[in-house]
């Protein structure tokens, strides 16, 4: 197993705080996902190479905010033989960006909100979640 999977591994299997799960699910959300207006709503997608990460982001977000979540497999090429894991959250996105600090009625923001990372424990997890 690569380093990069071991760290992937031991992020998703350790038990995190309320705070720090929000802390985490912002800096993951902040660097992977993208908004898609789809039939006047606002929805997030989620692209992610690690299944055992996919499924952690899929049941973090799940159990955080009950959201309908679809999810899809892509296979990239024949040549990369990596999948693509993307989950497309389909209700409340504006409302999840801006409970994890990504969004505010000026837009998107380009650092966390100093409220996701007050604590210290809270910073490492916001670190974490940008693997």
């Amino acid at each position: 197993m690569s380093f990069s999977s071991e760290v992937k591994h031991e992020i998703t299997t350790v038990e995190l705080e309320e705070c720090c799960e929000r802390a985490q699910l912002s800096a993951f959300l902040h660097a992977n996902s993208n908004m898609i207006i789809a039939n006047k709503a606002i929805q997030l997608q989620i692209e992610i190479e690690n299944a055992n990460t996919a499924k952690h982001m899929f049941s973090r977000l799940k159990k955080r905010y009950g959201v309908n979540i679809e999810l899809s497999v892509v296979k990239k090429s024949r040549f990369n033989k990596t999948n693509t894991y993307v989950l497309k959250v389909l209700e409340r996105g504006i409302e999840i960006l801006e409970d994890l600090g990504i969004y505010t009625s000026k837009g998107m923001r380009q650092t966390p909100s100093r409220i996701i990372t007050l604590k210290s424990c809270c910073a490492r997890a916001y670190l974490g979640g940008h693997s």
